[in-house]
Formats: structure tokens, C-alpha cells, sequence
């Protein structure tokens, strides 16, 4: 990802370099697996990199100290250097590498507490939050492989992530829906349901997986995104999908097994209803099979420390059905209340200065999901948005009714 040959590496400028946020570790755990093949002077140089450069590269502060321990910048900086320190700090002799092991360790458990909710839910949107959950499980298992610590033991959350994934399918299970600024084409991939799958007994994570990228799927088999990447870009893949290596097809080369149970996701236990009032997110669905109707209703829930990707979308819906996305939210940078399908007090934004495009986490009211109803015949929820609309009330009410035919209507 870097261009790094052999020469390239070795006459570095050092001290002016700092390495890309998602994807340090990926160099650090590329150079492990031929450690044993590496020219004597790559390996001297690979070692410099990881001692001056890569290790100690992290904001522990930011994220053990809380101001942003819900943030994907900061965390994803801070597994990648204890990732990093795992493969190489030994060896490299990076002083207190066990320590920065340790406080990326932690970074995890504080990321699972404050930039998810205790649903699994991502405060920061599907997108975004599933771009954390590659590093985050891949730390988890080299921790655990190593002997470090078990955070699959330790942390009931990351059981419930993969739940809260299947919940935010469309009906024809392609993507998932947006919520905050990402969405529809992401996650791109979750190559982590086999370990989750393995950890906790759950054949139906392996449902999911197949039923989101399993060998056969028309978009992704196995998690590879690429060539249809490559046909929507064209002959040349423009600098955006360039900056966002995904190791997601090798990750599942590593840990798929193949005769592993199975729980098809048109079998799955979970409810076709769910809602979690941590992040705002409610879900519904007619069926676990394809191409039913699918529907969710966001209340705007907030992190104290998961400050930006926050939209005011209390009582906002979206709706796919039969294949087709027919409500949805337009995501990234649109994150006032007049770009979402909401009801606007006098025609107006509370915050008439709040412009869309001009930034993300401007404002930090907040709305909240209550009165939720679960049925067979129908389910309800009402957000509550007095906060964003400052007055004393503004409810929207929710009602999710499924019809004999194995449809719904909203």
C-alpha cells in the first residue's frame, strides 16, 4: 500500500512521515507473515519503521482519557500502533512496547462502550462504524491467539455487533442502511462473523455471513468488493477507493471454515423488530427471508464522546421493499433536519445557520427512541425530538403493520 521496496524503505525521511490511520498494521502484520523471508537489510529496515515510526504512532490520551474514546480516528489510530507493537515491538526493541499492547487493548473495550451503544449499534452509522469493526475483532483475535487477553470473553458486545449488522440490512439483504452518513455501500465487507461465529456458538452469524458475502453472492463473494468497485469506477479506481485498502478477502481467506454450522438468515431467531435507544435506531422488517419490506426510524441518539457523523434525523424513516431503497437517507454532510423527511416547525431549521456541506457534529442535541412495541400483527415507536426543535414537545409516531400477504405498510 505504501510503494515500499527495498530501497524506498531503507533511505526513509524518518521523522517527516507518519503512516495512514486505518492501515499501519496492515504493513506491520504483511511483513510478519515473511518475517522469515526478509532480506537481512529489509528486516533491519522494517524494524526502524516499526521503532520510529509506526509504534509510536498513537493518541492514547484522546481515547483512554474519554474526550474521544467513541471517535473511529482516534481508536482505529491506537489498534493499529498496539497492533503493530504485538507483531514487532520485540523484536524492534520499541521501549514500552507491552504497555502501548495493553492501552490499545483497552482503546477497544473504551470504543465498545461509548462509540456503540449496548445493542451493538454504532453511533457513527453503519459505514463508519463497520470500517472500526475490522480492526477491532482483528485485534481481539490476535490478542487472544497470543494469550494476551480474551476480549471476546470479556466484552458481550461484540457478540451482539453481528446482531445489530443483520438488523440494519435492506430487505434483499445488499447493504446496509444508512443511518448518520454512511450506509447503502457499506460495510464492504464482514469477514469477522466466522470468529464471532466460532467464539460464542452462533451458526446464524454464519447465516449472515453467507447471506452477506457468502461464496455465491452477486456482489461481494467471499467479501471481494473489488471488481464490482471497478466496474461502477471504470478502468481507472479513482483515489477515494485507492486511500481504503480493505484486507477483507485475505482476513476471510485465514479464518472461514468451511464446515462450519450453518443457521440460514431466513431461519434467524432474531426478532423482525428491534430497537435500540442508545444510538436512535430502530428496525422492522415482514420476513427474514428476501425482498420483504424493511423500514427504519432513527430518534438521533448521542455519544458524549462520539462527537462527529451526528445528524438531526429524530423521527426520520427509510424504507426499502421488494428490492427497491424507496425512502432512504442521502447521508454524509446532509445532516440538518430539512435533509432528512422530517416535519419542520415553520418550514424552518432550529439552527438556521447550520447549512448542509458545512461540516459534521455541529450540533449536539439530541433526540431519543421511546414507548417501543414489539407484535406479531404490528409493531410501534415514537421519537421524541424536543431537544433538537427546542419546545416542549415533538413527537413522531411509528407504526409498522405487516399484512396477511407477507408485506407491510408504515
Amino acid at each position: 500500500d505504501y510503494h515500499l521496496s527495498q530501497e524506498h524503505i531503507i533511505t526513509f525521511r524518518w521523522r517527516n512521515w507518519s503512516p495512514f490511520v486505518l492501515s499501519h498494521s496492515e504493513l506491520a502484520l504483511a511483513a510478519d507473515i515473511v518475517r522469515d523471508e526478509l532480506a537481512p537489510r529489509m528486516r533491519v529496515a522494517i524494524n526502524r519503521v516499526m521503532r520510529e515510526c509506526v509504534i509510536g504512532f498513537h493518541n492514547f490520551d484522546a481515547t483512554l482519557a474519554g474526550y474521544a474514546s467513541g471517535t473511529n480516528i482516534a481508536c482505529c489510530q491506537n489498534i493499529n500502533a498496539g497492533i503493530a507493537a504485538l507483531a514487532w515491538g520485540e523484536e524492534c526493541g520499541y521501549s514500552g512496547w507491552q504497555e502501548v499492547v495493553w492501552k490499545a487493548s483497552e482503546t477497544v473495550r473504551q470504543y465498545l462502550r461509548h462509540g456503540c451503544d449496548p445493542d451493538g449499534f454504532s453511533y457513527e452509522g453503519a459505514g463508519y462504524g463497520h470500517s472500526m469493526f475490522i480492526y477491532v475483532y482483528l485485534y481481539a483475535q490476535l490478542l487472544k491467539q497470543r494469550g494476551v487477553r480474551d476480549l471476546f470473553a470479556e466484552e458481550p458486545v461484540l457478540e451482539r455487533i453481528p446482531d445489530a449488522s443483520q438488523q440494519m440490512l435492506l430487505d434483499n439483504h445488499s447493504f446496509a442502511a444508512t443511518a448518520n452518513d454512511h450506509g447503502t455501500f457499506e460495510p464492504w465487507s464482514m469477514w469477522w462473523l466466522p470468529l464471532t461465529a466460532k467464539y460464542y456458538g452462533r451458526s446464524d452469524h454464519m447465516g449472515l455471513w453467507h447471506a452477506f458475502q457468502g461464496p455465491e453472492h452477486p456482489i461481494r463473494p467471499y467479501g471481494d468488493v473489488w471488481p464490482w468497485f471497478a466496474k461502477l469506477a471504470g478502468p481507472a479506481p479513482t483515489p477515494a477507493l485507492e486511500e481504503k485498502p480493505d484486507p477483507s478477502l485475505f482476513s476471510a481467506f485465514l479464518w472461514w471454515d468451511a464446515d462450519a454450522p450453518v443457521t440460514p438468515i431466513r431461519d434467524s431467531s432474531l426478532p423482525l423488530s428491534q430497537c435500540a435507544a442508545g444510538t436512535g435506531t430502530a428496525t422492522f422488517r415482514s420476513t427474514w427471508e428476501r425482498d420483504g419490506v424493511f423500514a427504519i426510524f432513527l430518534g438521533a441518539g448521542r455519544s458524549h464522546t462520539c462527537s462527529w457523523h451526528a445528524h438531526l434525523d429524530c423521527g426520520h424513516f427509510g424504507i426499502s421493499a421488494y428490492g427497491q431503497y424507496l425512502a432512504i437517507d442521502t447521508g454524509r454532510y446532509n445532516f440538518t433536519e430539512n435533509q432528512h423527511n422530517l416535519v419542520m416547525i415553520e418550514g424552518r431549521e432550529r439552527h438556521r445557520d447550520l447549512q448542509p456541506g458545512d461540516g459534521m457534529g455541529c450540533d449536539m442535541t439530541g433526540g431519543r427512541l421511546c414507548d417501543f412495541m414489539r407484535g406479531g400483527f404490528a409493531s410501534y415507536c415514537r421519537a421524541d425530538a424536543a431537544q433538537i426543535k427546542d419546545c416542549r414537545w415533538a413527537d413522531r409516531h411509528f407504526l409498522f403493520v405487516n399484512t396477511p400477504d407477507g408485506g407491510a405498510y408504515v
